[in-house]
């Protein structure tokens, strides 16, 4: 072996060794730095999430969200919170700095806190939160006792006659409801136990029993299998055109009220369109057939009188 070949070969070899070094350090590196994110887990972080614990035969359940929001599902309502000292979290009215009470951290683990409260110490643990409850939501929903209901993805919550109300997905576990569309009156909070494509569970803030949501079909083709002209499936062979859906999002009423009108609509989601400032629900739709009802005349038991159309 030449004298030039040996030094290209030892050369090798030393580059070698070093990037074995440089391997090797790498990993502790990582594992340092995996160490300083649990040292700085503080006592405001550990708390971020949904607590339960028992309270002479009460299950209380608080929520600690990071953006400063408390909520209470025993005593009902959002708030705000923050930590006076160390191992006191003061909690606050909405937009006030008034006391609704104090909380005293004796001691927090990432999966169990103990509060005392009113010089009574409780025990809590962190409740898993449901997976994807952002995603799986959307949809119309019909629940153990009949009544049906839709979260869109425009933030639109359908249900019953006080329709449009508004809902906000606070976060894994809570969905909060409003009369209006800024979101600034609360209506009321829901607790998602569980959340899955075709199932969601709600718990109420009290001990009765959780509410089971079953989903219903949507309508990917709605866009385009509504534009036509209909008729009333019951006139048979004598049906005339009633009403008819264009595709520049305006439909005609051949025998309104007030005569022949033209109007506008808007498809809100694969179940609803907005007509004439009325969500309608279209409970089933195809080339042919198409069953639709107001939210408005929706009852308890789900959906009263029910036009069914044909082209």
């Amino acid at each position: 072996m030449s004298r030039k070949m040996i030094v290209v070969f030892f050369f090798l070899i030393i580059i070698s060794l070093i990037s074995s070094c440089s391997k090797k350090e790498e990993s502790p590196s990582a594992n340092n730095n995996q160490a300083i994110v649990t040292v700085n887990n503080t006592p405001q972080d550990k708390i971020i999430g949904l607590w339960e614990g028992v309270e002479n035969g009460q299950t209380k359940r608080y929520e600690f969200l990071m953006q400063g929001v408390f909520i209470d599902y025993y005593g009902g309502g959002l708030y705000n919170y923050k930590f006076a000292s160390d191992k006191t979290i003061a909690i606050m009215y909405e937009k006030t700095e008034q006391i609704y009470k104090l909380l005293r951290l004796v001691n927090v683990s990432n999966n169990a806190m103990v509060f005392e409260e009113d010089g009574i110490e409780t025990k809590y643990k962190r409740v898993t939160p449901p997976k994807n409850l952002r995603e799986n939501i959307i949809g119309v929903w019909e629940s153990d006792n009949g009544s049906i209901s839709e979260y869109t993805s425009s933030g639109i919550y359908l249900y019953l006659p006080d329709n449009p109300s508004y809902y906000q997905i606070l976060s894994d576990y809570t969905i909060a409801y409003y009369e209006d569309s800024q979101k600034q009156d609360l209506m009321g909070l829901d607790r998602c136990v569980e959340a899955t494509d075709n199932l969601i569970t709600l718990g109420f803030h009290g001990e009765g029993p959780d509410l089971k949501l079953k989903k219903l079909p949507g309508y990917k083709n709605l866009v385009t299998d509504i534009i036509g002209a209909w008729k009333f499936a019951d006139d048979g062979e004598n049906a005339k055109t009633v009403i008819e859906f264009a595709d520049n999002a305006s439909y005609i009423l051949y025998d309104g009220p007030d005569g022949p009108e033209i109007k506008t609509y808007k498809i809100i989601s694969n179940n609803t369109i907005l007509m004439d400032g009325e969500y309608v629900y279209i409970q089933k739709i195809s080339k042919k057939e198409l069953q639709m009802s107001l939210w408005s005349q929706m009852g308890e038991e789900g959906l009263n009188e029910i036009v069914t159309l044909i082209k």
